[in-house]
Protein backbone atom coordinates (compact mmCIF):
# COMPACT_ATOMS: atom_id res chain seq x y z
CA UNK A 1 0.00 0.00 0.00
CA UNK A 2 0.95 3.87 -0.76
CA UNK A 3 0.14 6.56 1.37
CA UNK A 4 -0.16 9.10 -1.24
CA UNK A 5 -1.00 13.16 -1.03
CA UNK A 6 -3.11 13.89 -4.28
CA UNK A 7 -3.27 13.60 -7.88
CA UNK A 8 0.06 14.37 -9.98
CA UNK A 9 -0.65 17.84 -11.87
CA UNK A 10 1.69 16.87 -14.93
CA UNK A 11 0.09 13.23 -16.38
CA UNK A 12 -3.36 14.30 -13.92
CA UNK A 13 -3.78 10.49 -13.24
CA UNK A 14 -1.48 8.89 -10.95
CA UNK A 15 -1.73 9.05 -6.87
CA UNK A 16 1.42 11.70 -5.61
CA UNK A 17 2.81 8.80 -3.35
CA UNK A 18 5.12 9.43 -0.40
CA UNK A 19 8.23 7.19 -1.58
CA UNK A 20 11.12 6.90 1.08
CA UNK A 21 15.01 6.62 -0.09
CA UNK A 22 16.63 3.27 0.90
CA UNK A 23 19.53 5.35 1.28
CA UNK A 24 19.50 8.81 2.20
CA UNK A 25 15.71 7.52 3.97
CA UNK A 26 14.20 11.11 2.67
CA UNK A 27 11.14 11.05 2.27
CA UNK A 28 10.14 12.58 -1.36
CA UNK A 29 6.89 12.82 -3.62
CA UNK A 30 6.65 10.74 -6.02
CA UNK A 31 4.05 9.99 -9.03
CA UNK A 32 2.99 6.50 -9.28
CA UNK A 33 2.21 6.99 -12.87
CA UNK A 34 5.27 9.27 -14.40
CA UNK A 35 7.56 8.76 -12.17
CA UNK A 36 7.78 12.48 -11.15
CA UNK A 37 9.90 13.25 -7.70
CA UNK A 38 8.95 16.03 -6.01
CA UNK A 39 11.42 17.25 -2.66
CA UNK A 40 8.48 19.03 -1.20
CA UNK A 41 4.82 18.69 -0.85
CA UNK A 42 4.47 21.52 -4.00
CA UNK A 43 4.08 19.86 -6.91
CA UNK A 44 3.71 23.25 -8.91
CA UNK A 45 7.54 23.61 -8.00
CA UNK A 46 9.62 21.86 -10.94
CA UNK A 47 10.08 17.99 -10.47
CA UNK A 48 12.75 15.72 -10.76
CA UNK A 49 11.97 13.27 -14.05
CA UNK A 50 13.87 9.55 -14.42
CA UNK A 51 14.92 7.68 -17.43
CA UNK A 52 15.85 4.06 -16.60
CA UNK A 53 16.07 4.87 -12.97
CA UNK A 54 14.02 7.57 -10.92
CA UNK A 55 16.92 9.40 -8.82
CA UNK A 56 16.26 10.91 -5.15
CA UNK A 57 16.13 14.35 -5.56
CA UNK A 58 18.10 14.04 -2.17
CA UNK A 59 21.22 11.71 -3.16
CA UNK A 60 20.54 10.28 -6.74
CA UNK A 61 19.78 6.68 -5.14
CA UNK A 62 17.61 4.63 -7.38
CA UNK A 63 13.73 5.20 -5.62
CA UNK A 64 12.77 1.87 -7.21
CA UNK A 65 15.59 -0.06 -5.93
CA UNK A 66 18.37 0.28 -3.54
CA UNK A 67 16.47 -0.64 0.10
CA UNK A 68 13.96 2.21 -1.18
CA UNK A 69 10.10 1.55 -0.08
CA UNK A 70 6.31 3.18 -0.09
CA UNK A 71 6.62 5.52 2.96
CA UNK A 72 4.91 4.82 6.39
CA UNK A 73 3.29 7.22 8.64
CA UNK A 74 5.78 6.99 11.10
CA UNK A 75 8.10 8.05 8.11
CA UNK A 76 5.79 11.26 6.74
CA UNK A 77 5.62 12.36 10.66
CA UNK A 78 9.39 12.57 11.01
CA UNK A 79 9.22 14.47 8.31
CA UNK A 80 8.60 18.57 9.17
CA UNK A 81 7.47 19.38 5.83
CA UNK A 82 4.55 16.61 5.56
CA UNK A 83 3.42 16.27 9.41
CA UNK A 84 0.21 18.79 8.13
CA UNK A 85 -1.02 16.06 5.42
CA UNK A 86 -0.75 13.03 8.20
CA UNK A 87 -5.15 13.45 8.69
CA UNK A 88 -5.82 13.55 5.44
CA UNK A 89 -3.42 10.74 3.84
CA UNK A 90 -5.21 8.09 1.82
CA UNK A 91 -4.02 4.57 0.98
CA UNK A 92 -4.23 2.63 -2.40
CA UNK A 93 -2.52 0.40 -4.10
CA UNK A 94 0.85 0.68 -5.75
CA UNK A 95 2.25 -0.12 -8.30
CA UNK A 96 5.31 -2.18 -8.26
CA UNK A 97 8.32 -1.27 -10.70
CA UNK A 98 8.97 -2.71 -13.97
CA UNK A 99 12.41 -2.36 -14.48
Amino acid sequence: MMLSIGICPVCAAGPLGLRQCGVCRRVVVLCDECDVAWRTDDPTRPGSYGQETMPCPGCSADLWTAGATWATREAVAATPWLVKHLPTLVESPAREPQR
